[in-house]
């Protein structure tokens, strides 16, 4: 599981990096920056503690077995396209 979590770090750093905007001193400039950073940093711990919770399950070859039939590929479509609506909606309501 721990190289599971380093392989992720390793592909999410760019995200990470991002997140360290949270860091920066207050300022009006920053405020966008910020939002970024704790939206992406909420989604970095909902991951690790999906990954806690449920350690067996493996997205990516429920992703690969949804994909062989239409139904399937539709429901990865909606959660997908939900997810990143969730996402962005959070991070506009923040900004306000």
């Amino acid at each position: 599981m721990i190289v599971k979590v380093k392989e992720g770090i390793k592909r999410l750093w760019p995200l990470l990096l991002v997140s360290g905007g949270v860091l920066l001193p207050d300022a009006g400039s920053n405020v966008v920056l910020f939002a970024i950073g704790i939206t992406i940093l909420v989604s970095a711990v909902s991951h690790v503690i999906r990954k806690i919770l449920f350690p067996y399950v493996d997205l990516g070859e429920v992703y690969s077995k949804a994909l062989e039939t239409p139904a399937g590929a539709a429901g990865i479509f909606v959660s997908v396209t939900m997810i990143l609506s969730v996402i962005i909606m959070s991070t506009c309501m923040l900004l306000k």
